[in-house]
């Protein structure tokens, strides 16, 4: 039958698991569920539903994108900040309707400022590498694919 020692276990890992930006946006998520859990009328669950599609659409957007040529991972990194755009508006949102306390409001901000600052430095490590392989002499390329490569990016 197969091994049966449950102590060893398969790990498959893909690379967008790597990237900071995915963490950190992983930890978001996470965070937000257990901020967001003290909604009880319609309209706070309701709000509460959209806020935390948009904050899973940054981590979403993030590994969908790490698979695709770089201009199309460009696009679905520049979708991660437009969906932490909306949250930083839903945190609003949940302070003025009494899900979020000042308090929590404002780390929820933090924490989308540090996303935003993070998916602008990988847009930025992108299209300098980009740019340093459009100016190599042709036949010089070292690789054709343009598929993201992390390897050369920050936030390993």
């Amino acid at each position: 039958m197969g091994n049966t020692n449950t102590n060893e276990k398969t790990v498959v890992a893909f690379k967008f698991e790597d990237l900071r930006v995915y963490q950190k946006s992983l930890g978001y998520n996470q965070w937000l569920f257990e901020n967001l859990a003290n909604a009880e009328s319609p309209l706070q669950l309701k709000l509460s539903t959209e806020f935390y599609q948009s904050a899973m659409n940054i981590s979403l957007n993030i590994a969908e994108g790490s698979y695709r040529p770089l201009n199309q991972f460009e696009q679905y990194l520049r979708m991660a900040r437009t969906a932490t755009r909306e949250c930083v508006t839903y945190s609003y949102l949940a302070y003025s309707n009494q899900i979020f306390s000042e308090e929590v409001y404002n780390e929820s901000r933090k924490m989308l400022l540090e996303l935003i600052k993070m998916l602008c430095a990988l847009l930025i490590s992108i299209q300098k590498n980009q740019t340093k392989k459009a100016l190599l002499p042709y036949g010089n390329e070292k690789n054709t694919e343009p598929e993201a490569n992390f390897n050369n990016y920050p936030f390993n």
